[in-house]
């Protein structure tokens, strides 16, 4: 699965700021009007980060999540063509993931539904 993301900060004290995010190139969250920096006046993003929070607590069983080909770009790049050898899941026979959350962080904004698995691979 392809993730890519764009922010654009606010003008200062301005609620202009956008945050746009697609999954394999399709738009599957775009807040406009929003106020990322307050009033500061500094002119960047100064730093990316990764979340691995888990809904409802730990994970059960030493579940692991693998984050690869992450790029921070200036301009769109779009969905990257690569082959990847399959991890073994141990057993694991399905997956979900959910992208983001509404701003009650109650309802998934873009959720995949169950995506089978064998037992030893799935395919995103």
């Amino acid at each position: 699965m392809a993730l890519e993301m764009r922010i654009k900060l606010n003008s200062p004290g301005q609620d202009d700021g956008r945050i746009t995010f697609w999954a394999n190139g399709q738009v599957v969250l775009d807040r406009s009007g929003l106020n990322l920096r307050g009033a500061y006046t500094g002119t960047s993003v100064n730093v990316a980060m990764i979340d691995t929070y888990w809904n409802g607590g730990a994970p059960v069983g030493g579940l692991k999540r693998w984050y690869d080909n992450v790029v921070v770009a200036t301009e769109p790049i779009g969905c990257v063509t690569f082959s990847v050898e399959k991890s073994a899941l141990a057993g694991q026979t399905s997956w979900q993931l959910v992208v983001a959350r509404d701003d009650s962080n109650r309802t998934p904004v873009w959720d995949s539904g169950t995506i089978p698995g064998d037992g030893t691979s799935v395919d995103l």
